[in-house]
């Protein structure tokens, strides 16, 4: 299986230096976002989205093309929380964290006037500020540039979270800045990925996939959708995360829950690859979860080493967070930024292949492949690594084992065909996935010659 350390946005960040703003409330104590606050960060970034969307927005050479499929992003308190965390730290660079990162540092002579609204739209109006130096040509081909700005507009990244920050000093910032605002944002899922579209282009709202409909010229979450994926998970915990010892009953059912969602979307013919929908899998298992691949999960993660962790018949997945000891991280929620990083590779997925694997997003075809039938997973905070620099110390490790393995090369991912239309006879139907049907007396695994 492909091994991943991180996936993040890496941006060039700007210091620069503003002026106040008439206001009465006290910015940048560490605390997370107000309700309102919160509002206008994912309201201000729609507005942006929605300008480029529409094809009214002008770069460098011309106006950015229309957005036929320009997700509508939704505020995430989860995503808020590690981007406050960081913010926290008082350093002035980049984390290394699953999804997409803009951070910027501002000076001002005074803090009368100041909230955290008036820093949140500077953060937003010059990290977007970059269009002007942007290449109308690379919309179709990511090349690398302009990093700030294309994480904002980039299509399917579907939700935001902010923290502020005013540090009395900074850990790799000489006291020239003592005092200074930092402006974290993140985004999930990350963007700025070479090579890539930014967005598709063609007429606003076009291609929305089948759970989201079109909001004033944006794709927005129907809520009417059955399959609607949510970005948050559950609300940090005093929980320790990372011992070690093995999931919890919740984050068993969390961790098979969240993978088959993932795969009923796909299965249902709602998921965008690279070059077009995904068609939907006519034999597409519903996950169950087995302790035994948790425990050689589990195992593996406890030896700290990042990679090489397979057992021939079982596929596995595994990633390192620098999370470090941020307070509210819990197993659930490093969990699912794993999963969602995995299945973020469908990405630059070739929909062409999935009657033909050809060995590219190992993470995410792992997730989707049709006849794996069970997932187990483990997560341990390292002091050190035995194969990472010291950077990494104290990261997460996860690690996540499948069976059947997936991934053969010159093999078909899934039967395409309706949803279900040919699950084995010891399976049922259960919206869109083929279920173990309880009146059956075989087991997991015994039609697992089947493609």
């Amino acid at each position: 299986m492909k091994t991943i350390l991180f996936l993040f946005c890496l941006a060039t960040v700007k210091i620069s230096t503003i002026r106040a703003a008439p206001t009465t409330e006290a910015p940048g104590s560490g605390a997370v976002l107000t309700d309102d606050e919160r509002a206008f960060a994912v309201d201000y970034h729609n507005q942006y989205r929605r300008t480029v969307a529409t094809g009214q927005q002008a770069a460098e050479n011309g106006n950015l093309p229309e957005a036929a499929n320009m997700f509508q992003l939704e505020y995430d308190t989860d995503v808020e929380a590690a981007a406050q965390d960081w913010a926290n730290n008082c350093t002035f660079g980049y984390q290394g964290y699953s999804v997409g990162q803009s951070v910027l540092l501002l000076e001002i002579s005074s803090t009368s006037g100041i909230n955290n609204t008036y820093f949140l739209q500077s953060a937003i109006d010059n990290w977007f500020d970059e269009v002007e130096t942007f290449n109308v040509s690379s919309v179709s081909s990511y090349d690398g540039t302009s990093t700030m700005f294309t994480q904002i507009i980039w299509g399917n990244t579907y939700s935001v979270g902010c923290g502020v920050k005013q540090c009395s000093s900074f850990t790799n910032l000489d006291s020239t800045y003592d005092g200074a605002f930092l402006v974290v944002c993140n985004y999930q899922t990350a963007g700025n990925t070479e090579d890539q579209p930014i967005y598709t282009q063609g007429d606003t709202c076009s291609q929305c996939p089948a759970n989201r409909l079109c909001d004033d010229s944006l794709c927005a979450i129907n809520p009417d959708a059955t399959t609607v994926l949510t970005t948050t998970a559950v609300p940090t915990t005093t929980e320790v995360a990372g011992s070690g010892a093995g999931l919890s009953e919740d984050e068993r059912t969390f961790v098979v829950n969240y993978h088959n969602n993932y795969r009923r979307t796909v299965a249902l013919g709602q998921q965008e690859g690279e070059n077009g929908t995904l068609p939907q899998a006519a034999n597409m298992y519903e996950f169950t979860y087995d302790t035994s691949l948790e425990n050689l999960a589990q195992a593996w993660a406890n030896n700290c080493t990042l990679g090489g962790g397979g057992y021939g018949a079982v596929g596995q997945n595994s990633v390192v967070y620098g999370f470090g000891g941020e307070p509210g991280i819990n197993n659930t929620y490093v969990l699912q930024l794993s999963i969602d990083g995995w299945f973020s590779e469908v990405d630059s997925f070739n929909v062409s292949t999935v009657g033909n694997y050809q060995g590219q997003s190992s993470t995410f075809t792992q997730m989707i492949w049709a006849t794996t039938y069970s997932v187990g997973c483990g997560v341990k905070q390292c002091a050190t690594f035995t194969n990472l620099d010291s950077g990494w110390n104290n990261g997460f490790i996860i690690v996540c084992d499948y069976e059947l393995v997936g991934n053969n090369q010159g093999m078909p991912i899934y039967i395409e065909g309706d949803a279900c239309s040919q699950c084995p006879d010891d399976r049922i139907c259960d919206n869109g996935l083929c279920a173990m049907d309880p009146n059956s007396t075989a087991q997991p695994g015994d039609d697992e010659c089947e493609v």
